[in-house]
């Protein structure tokens, strides 16, 4: 693939990483998912009596690893950090700099680019477990989405094209 060639490549390569992290930190901060709880026949009487317990709450990514530490199940919080917070942002560092400098990586850190990648989809099912997770929940209470779910989804797909387009980049320019 010639430089003039691989120019246009190289941008749309870069935007969808920046947009994938720009997606990424809305995916940390907007709300997964929103809990609205309730008790059935109760839960009038229990919307008088406990207001604050029965307010509708919204759950972050951030918020819901740091309430896990904070709630004494700091390995839970610790495996979810990991694999929802710090791969996909080595993944997207990774990217970017690929991005702006093309072949910058070699040996272990395009192995760990590779590897990286393959877990994207696990960010997702995390999500998904704790929407299941709170499905779960006694009484009727009820979950409803939330655009941090969109923006974290957004991410995963567009990191996952990004590097597809990647290794297509690697592919073309040892073939040319």
């Amino acid at each position: 693939m010639s430089s003039q060639q691989g120019r246009p490549f190289r941008l749309l390569h870069l935007v969808l990483v920046q947009v994938s992290a720009a997606a990424f930190a809305g995916g940390l901060i907007l709300p997964l998912f929103t809990i609205e709880p309730r008790l059935d026949e109760w839960t009038g009487l229990a919307r008088i009596l406990a207001p604050d317990q029965m307010r509708a709450q919204p759950v972050t990514l951030l918020g819901g690893i740091r309430s896990m530490w904070m709630g004494g199940e700091a390995g839970l919080a610790a495996l979810l950090a990991v694999f929802s917070i710090l791969l996909p942002l080595v993944k997207l560092c990774l990217l970017s700099v690929e991005a702006v400098s093309p072949g910058s990586f070699l040996g272990p850190w395009h192995r760990f680019t590779k590897m990286a990648a393959r877990y994207a989809m696990l960010e997702v099912f995390v999500v998904a477990l704790l929407v299941i997770l709170a499905k779960g929940l006694p009484g009727g209470s009820r979950i409803e989405l939330g655009p941090g779910t969109a923006a974290f989804a957004a991410s995963v797909l567009l990191g996952l094209v990004a590097g597809l387009l990647e290794q297509r980049g690697k592919s073309g320019e040892t073939r040319e």
